[in-house]
């Protein structure tokens, strides 16, 4: 199920950033899906389905990783170049004016192949075709989506538009930043299998196991359907019954308790060695 589920999520976050410029509202209704996913997957989780095997955090961190952060590289890419190919019309401004063949009124077709009326006033304004799509220039797309990359006679960036030199920067920072994360991983993985060794975590503890009140030792013991305590399957009499994890007030040595003596001769018996388990403590020097 977990992996479904980072799936579905990869997928929303994904699609959001690919198209966040030319749909903004998408940031709103990709909250709404995954605060969806979320409750319903807590519902399935504590009512629904089975319990699902220890996977550890491998899953989230691979996501965290590489998916979460190239779809962070999406995000900026696209942002940069859907900007810079604003208004997407491909028509590029000329200094000129219409010229005189081309005054009056005209006949044509629309996209779709509808008829349509026109009129060409003189001194309407003229305009040429130049490719806005920076991401489908050839042999290779403009890199990064700066208003430098406009083909020389082919720039149509308005004025206000040359804030595309702000994103299209931004995008290789972050790129740089995220191939930067990548090779840290992929250093750390090589250090891993060329030098790799044992690293402890764990810090030493001046508090004795003797001296903790919260931890019980491994007792030998069963579970009766019924039993208002469980069954004891050793001879605890070596031991402090501060190891066992419960207490019977009416039976403090927890004989009543332990299987041991309900068979005859079995206790103190040198020749039943073996027969029962024994647990025993040793208690640290003063």
């Amino acid at each position: 199920y977990l992996s479904d589920r980072y799936t579905d999520m990869t997928n929303v976050i994904f699609l959001t950033f690919y198209y966040a410029m030319l749909y903004p509202i998408g940031f709103f209704w990709a909250s709404a899906t995954l605060a969806v996913h979320y409750w319903v997957d807590k519902f399935c989780l504590l009512r629904s389905w089975a319990p699902a095997p220890v996977l550890g955090t491998k899953i989230a961190e691979l996501s965290r990783m590489y998916f979460f952060s190239g779809a962070v590289v999406a995000y900026a890419l696209m942002s940069s170049y859907n900007f810079a190919s604003f208004p997407y019309d491909n028509a590029c401004h000329l200094d000129e004016t219409a010229s005189a063949e081309y005054v009056g009124s005209f006949s044509g077709k629309t996209g779709e192949g509808e008829p349509v009326e026109f009129t060409l006033a003189e001194g309407e304004t003229t305009y040429k075709y130049c490719n806005q799509d920076m991401l489908r220039y050839k042999p290779w797309p403009a890199f990064p989506a700066v208003p430098a990359s406009q083909p020389e006679g082919g720039e149509w960036m308005a004025p206000g538009q040359e804030f595309a030199f702000i994103f299209g920067w931004t995008s290789v920072g972050v790129i740089v930043f995220v191939i930067l994360i990548y090779l840290n991983a992929v250093r750390k993985r090589l250090k891993q299998l060329l030098f790799g060794g044992f690293v402890s975590h764990s810090k030493p503890c001046l508090q004795g196991f003797t001296e903790l009140t919260d931890v019980y030792g491994y007792i030998p013991q069963f579970k009766l359907k019924g039993a208002l305590f469980p069954t004891l399957l050793c001879d605890v009499s070596s031991i402090s019954h501060d190891l066992i994890d419960w207490e019977d007030a009416s039976d403090p040595s927890k004989k009543r308790h332990n299987a041991i003596y309900d068979v005859p001769g079995l206790v103190n018996n040198d020749e039943n060695d073996g027969v029962i388990s024994i647990v025993k403590e040793w208690l640290p020097l003063k």
